[in-house]
């Protein structure tokens, strides 16, 4: 019974030494331990129906807060936050802290974090290559392709501008130009033209397997705008981004 002060009924507060005498503790618990709660979890998963998402979110946070140190749990719940709530800012969050500590994880659940994070990333290149189902050798590929593509881009933007900064120089200091200074000019606009073939090389090979991608296709206009000064070129590229 519960003690009494003027006759009114007094809660027992509630402290962990109270808590670990309770006999009646236990069947306050929604799951004794983190495997159930994660059996519960997958049990709901496994039979696929999408009206048990809400559910399935109160399991896993139910199961978190009983059981807040359960390595199982956090991975189990960053997966769900990825692939099953669709919520990449709070998977994010929690990625976040489990990597401060991945280093005291279990092989098997390192392994594991590290394929749900692969996994993400896979998922988050589909918008930007273009295509559903991206394999590791497309996400290969396509990182070397368009790293290579705006690197030899940004090297036409860089020997364009040494040469214009190299006449401007001359001109304002003598009224002819040295075959030195003639010859260096000249080695510019090689080095110019050779970044521009290698550019102008990358964006077309990506653009044959990747050709719906948004990023490809506004890397590659702004390319034709800026050094090939095509405009109707960069224009009928980015007209296909509003079909």
């Amino acid at each position: 019974a519960l003690p009494t002060v003027a006759g009114l009924p007094v809660a027992k507060k509630s402290t962990i030494y109270n808590s670990f005498f309770d006999p009646a503790m236990e069947r306050k618990r929604a799951f004794n331990t983190s495997a159930e709660a994660v059996a519960a979890a997958r049990i709901l998963l496994y039979m696929r129906r999408e009206d048990d998402v809400p559910f399935l979110r109160h399991v896993i946070a139910r199961g978190l807060e009983e059981h807040p140190d359960s390595a199982d749990l956090k991975i189990l719940y960053i997966t769900f936050l990825r692939f099953v709530f669709k919520n990449p800012v709070a998977a994010a969050e929690q990625e976040r802290a489990v990597k401060s500590r991945l280093n005291t994880l279990p092989f098997d659940y390192q392994y594991v974090f590290y394929v749900v994070e692969r996994k993400a990333t896979q998922a988050n290149a589909t918008e930007s290559i273009g295509f559903g189902n991206v394999t590791s050798m497309h996400l290969m590929e396509w990182d070397a392709g368009i790293a290579r593509a705006r690197k030899a881009h940004k090297t036409c933007v860089h020997h364009i501008k040494d040469f214009w900064r190299k006449m401007r120089k001359k001109s304002s200091h003598c009224d002819h130009v040295t075959q030195a200074d003639l010859r260096e000019m000249l080695e510019k606009l090689e080095k110019f033209e050779a970044a521009v073939r290698q550019a102008e090389a990358e964006y077309e090979a990506l653009m044959v397997n990747y050709s719906s991608s948004y990023e490809l296709i506004q890397s590659y206009a702004a390319f034709c705008d800026q050094i090939l000064n095509n405009h109707r070129l960069a224009d009928s590229l980015r007209s296909t981004m509003q079909e």
